[in-house]
């Protein structure tokens, strides 16, 4: 929520361009994800998901109410959005299910689904979860520091940013804690 907004325009950019997106919810959204030029999905308060589809928002049926703060494709027809009490949801090309074995009780801020056997979620309290196919894990670096965004260029080349400047890279094997100084970090790519 950013303090003082009360309406938000939603804009896709193409070659040609700019449009606005026809107000859809009264939900707060928190992140976007675009699978291709025109098409993707926003996540918010209330456990609100918003597919755009070209140019037009529709409200997708949610199995939560929890707050879902992060969202995330490895293709247009799997998908991940985490969130409020260590919520995870799958798209599998048709519907959102809930993981019924998250391994997190605290919020998770962020998700980067890499392929649909690779995937990180980060949260609160130094929260890092790996997903591989079948089941998500703790893993990842030790700190105890509120973590906020993730980012993968692919299965090898990841980095985290978190409050209290906290920054991690991942090499493909091992979380590297770098130094970045003492501001919070909200976001990364």
């Amino acid at each position: 929520t950013i303090s003082g907004v009360s309406h938000y325009d939603i804009q896709i950019g193409t070659d040609f361009f700019w449009k606005d997106l026809p107000d859809s919810t009264d939900s707060d959204l928190n992140d976007i994800y675009f699978t291709s030029g025109l098409n993707g999905w926003m996540v918010g308060a209330g456990g609100t998901i918003m597919e755009v589809d070209s140019f037009s928002v529709s409200e997708y049926a949610s199995p939560t109410t929890d707050d879902l703060f992060g969202v995330s494709f490895a293709d247009p027809n799997n998908g991940i959005a985490v969130g409020e009490g260590g919520v995870i949801l799958y798209f599998d090309g048709t519907e959102w299910t809930e993981e019924s074995n998250s391994p997190a009780s605290d919020d998770l801020n962020d998700v980067a689904f890499i392929s649909t056997t690779d995937a990180w979620a980060v949260g609160i309290e130094g929260g890092v979860y790996h997903y591989d196919g079948t089941e998500w894990t703790a893993a990842g670096p030790s700190t105890s520091n509120d973590l906020y965004d993730v980012s993968f260029s692919d299965a090898s080349n990841g980095i985290i940013s978190g409050d209290g400047g906290a920054v991690f890279v991942y090499n493909g094997t091992d979380w590297t804690e770098m130094s970045a100084g003492s501001k919070d970090l909200f976001g990364v790519h």
